[in-house]
């Protein structure tokens, strides 16, 4: 769990055998809304957890689902030995994207000049799963737009309320 205030930061100092109750999820990012013949999942950082579990979950062919994971470093990719496997499994395309923060409009890192449709060029027939930090998701939902997503097939998760 990442620390980010007062809460998480309590959870590191629990001993173990500490009975606690935990709430949640409250999202609503399932694939019973999806509609598109294809997944294209974004994931920033830690927002990889719920795009995850639906890579798992969902049905798709192979070559049907594709992620695009964006970290600052290779370290900083959570489960990546799990995605790699998941993919040679499932046949899932993964991309992922390495390096410092391009600025507060891109969801891109500094340096890379693609779009969503160089990545994924038939992105706009897919149903397309966001998330991670707020202006993150933001600028991935414009990109999707911008390729060619209708509003209805773009899902996100706010980790906020």
């Amino acid at each position: 769990m990442k620390e980010l205030g007062d809460g998480s930061g309590r959870v590191a100092r629990l001993r173990p055998g500490t009975r606690v109750l935990i709430e949640g999820p409250y999202g609503r990012l399932t694939g019973a809304a999806r509609t598109g013949r294809g997944v294209t999942m974004l994931a920033c950082g830690v927002g990889i957890t719920p795009l995850r579990a639906l890579l798992e979950e969902l049905r798709y062919p192979p070559g049907g689902a594709v992620l695009i994971y964006r970290a600052r470093t290779a370290a900083d990719l959570v489960f990546r030995a799990e995605l790699d496997a998941l993919a040679m499994a499932r046949g899932i395309r993964l991309a992922y994207l390495l390096g410092p923060r391009a600025g507060d409009r891109s969801w891109l890192p500094a340096g890379y000049r693609h779009r969503l449709r160089d990545l994924v060029p038939d992105v706009a027939s897919h149903d397309v799963y966001i998330c991670g930090p707020e202006e993150w998701m933001t600028a991935a939902a414009q990109a999707a737009r911008y390729a060619g997503v209708p509003a209805p097939r773009i899902h996100l998760e706010r980790f906020t309320w």
